[in-house]
């Protein structure tokens, strides 16, 4: 994904909290720490039903924050939402 940001992607990145290489924390993080967030919509998605202290750091970069199990229906119209925020 950074690779991709780096090329100049721009849209809804959906990150999942709980990864296994690094988690979703420390993504957005290093997506902020390189300065890749402009023009991107940060979108979290976790089984934990609500967000760890973790995202305050984060939160300002951070759009959505979804838990699951969620309704597709939903979901999928929150994404359509977000990618009307970009520019």
């Amino acid at each position: 994904m950074h690779q991709a940001l780096e090329d100049g992607f721009r849209g809804v990145l959906l990150i999942d909290v709980m990864m296994p290489i690094m988690n979703g924390w420390e993504t957005v993080k290093e997506i902020v720490d390189k300065k890749l967030f402009e023009g991107n919509v940060i979108f979290m998605i976790t089984a934990l039903e609500n967000p760890p202290p973790a995202i305050e750091k984060l939160r300002e970069y951070i759009t959505d924050y979804v838990s699951k199990p969620f309704e597709h229906k939903k979901f999928v119209e929150r994404i359509k939402q977000h990618c009307s925020y970009l520019k």
